[in-house]
């Protein structure tokens, strides 16, 4: 899109916009200005990207805030660097003007690298990446979201809009809904796709109650909290104060390595039960649990005692279904479990 003839026209249009939207009965609060403002983008036909603050982000950015609505700066494409989009936000001081950074298709590590610069520094309030997915590769959603959601809860993450991910796209037909939340079935009406059921599974899971960071397990093989994409990790979570939530994303080498996976949680009484599901919801185990230590048997997926105030856990390999969870430039082979310890 090219450049305003009229600037006065673009800023008429924004006034227009906003007056009308941030006031019931729409009530919207955040407003993004553009979509991927780059040249290399497609999406910003002006001589150079620094004129898209001058002629379209800073206008629009002073009229929201003059109602008194937060402004979302993006989204940053992927075909631009860091370095850019640092350097358009410092042009005229824009980042004062800006609430939210809106980034596409970017990777968890770069999250970190705006926060320090950005959040951290008290200059922007959040983070949102409004387009992420849009591959074919089903357990993708879970493998990012799953790092994020652990990740915002250990930067915090005090504001219900702080931190968001928005998976591109809610819909899709034909060849495309396999890479989208829903997609068309057999009678023509909308349906999860297989990266909405793993969404759905996901909001059941830890969507009962307020989360927060967990860290009082062991698990064998080690399994850190990382946020490289590459790496298997586990994440730990409190929901409410009734249960532990642990998050298991396993790849291949370590699935050939471990014949199971062994967890110790320390615990002052005996817990009531606890599930083991799959990410896609297609395998859910539930145990009660027993206070007399077990031979532990190579057959079964669960096993899990309680002795000497911890409770211990060994979960075969075999439960664990490896899919392709392949983004733009990777390729892995993973499974992702969660394992749910009532209190």
């Amino acid at each position: 899109m090219a450049p305003p003839k009229n600037e006065r026209d673009w800023e008429d249009y924004v006034e227009h916009v906003v007056s009308r939207y941030s006031h019931a009965p729409f009530d919207l609060k955040y407003f993004q200005v553009w979509n991927e403002p780059t040249i290399q983008a497609g999406f910003w036909q002006g001589e150079t990207n620094l004129d898209f603050i001058d002629q379209i982000y800073l206008p629009a950015a002073k009229i929201i805030r003059k109602h008194h609505c937060k402004v979302v700066f993006g989204g940053w494409p992927c075909s631009n660097s860091m370095q850019e989009l640092s350097r358009e936000l410092e042009w005229h001081d824009a980042w004062k003007y800006t609430d939210i950074i809106d980034i596409h298709y970017d990777p968890l590590t770069d999250w970190q690298n705006h926060y320090d610069r950005w959040i951290k520094t008290g200059k922007c309030e959040g983070l949102w990446q409004t387009e992420i997915g849009f591959v074919s590769f089903p357990n993708y959603l879970p493998y990012f979201y799953i790092r994020v959601l652990h990740w915002a809860l250990n930067h915090h993450w005090r504001r219900q809009n702080q931190y968001k991910l928005f998976w591109y796209a809610s819909w899709g037909a034909g060849s495309d809904g396999e890479k989208c939340l829903t997609q068309n079935g057999s009678d023509g009406n909308p349906v999860l796709s297989p990266h909405g059921t793993r969404l759905s599974v996901i909001n059941s899971v830890f969507g009962k109650a307020p989360l927060s960071d967990w860290k009082g397990y062991r698990i064998i093989p080690p399994l850190p909290p990382l946020i490289d994409e590459e790496q298997p990790a586990s994440f730990g979570f409190m929901s409410g104060q009734s249960s532990y939530i642990i998050a298991m994303i396993l790849d291949k080498p370590t699935l050939d390595a471990h014949s199971r996976i062994q967890i110790e949680i320390p615990m002052n009484h005996s817990p009531a039960n606890m599930e083991l599901e799959l990410c896609d919801g297609s395998r859910i185990l539930r145990r009660n649990i027993g206070s007399n230590p077990a031979v532990e048997s190579s057959e079964s997926d669960l096993d899990a005692y309680y002795a000497k105030k911890k409770l211990h856990i060994s979960i075969r390999k075999d439960f664990f279904k490896l899919e392709e969870a392949s983004y733009y430039g990777y390729a892995w082979n993973a499974s992702i479990g969660y394992l749910v310890v009532m209190k």
